[in-house]
């Protein structure tokens, strides 16, 4: 009977003890667009934010620039300016991909946010969410 009891206590532990890093990240949250990407001047603009669940701290937010499925930018910006507050929101400072109007005229263009997601916490990383980290631009 004890060895029984035994079991179940180690097998209800490890049951307690196992859960998915990305929901004890703190360093993870929903990573959506600051302000819509823009094509002005043979270069897409835009900014990112990420919201975390409690007090975070400042991460790197990953991007690319797709057409179709062909990754044409791809780089990464510091979420560093927080919401000086509750340190819930960071935001980077505007990010400029350079993108040339020649080879790309009459494009849609798809910037995604995180596409590895390494910062997205996993509540957010279904496609149900997908439309907060994915925007299209059309280059002129």
């Amino acid at each position: 009977m004890k060895t029984l009891a035994f079991i179940a206590t180690i097998f209800l532990m490890a049951a307690c003890s196992s859960s998915d890093d990305d929901n004890n990240n703190t360093n993870a949250g929903l990573v959506s667009f600051k302000t819509d990407p823009s094509y002005v001047n043979n270069t897409i603009q835009f900014r990112a934010q990420i919201q975390f669940a409690a007090q975070g701290e400042a991460v790197d937010i990953e991007y690319q620039v797709l057409d179709n499925t062909t990754v044409v930018a791809s780089g990464k910006a510091p979420a560093s300016i927080s919401d000086g507050f509750l340190n819930i929101f960071f935001e980077t400072d505007v990010i400029n991909v350079p993108i040339s109007s020649a080879t790309y005229s009459g494009k849609t263009l798809i910037v995604l946010l995180d596409p590895s997601l390494k910062v997205t916490l996993a509540e957010y990383k279904s496609d149900a969410f997908l439309f907060y980290r994915k925007e299209e631009v059309i280059v002129p």
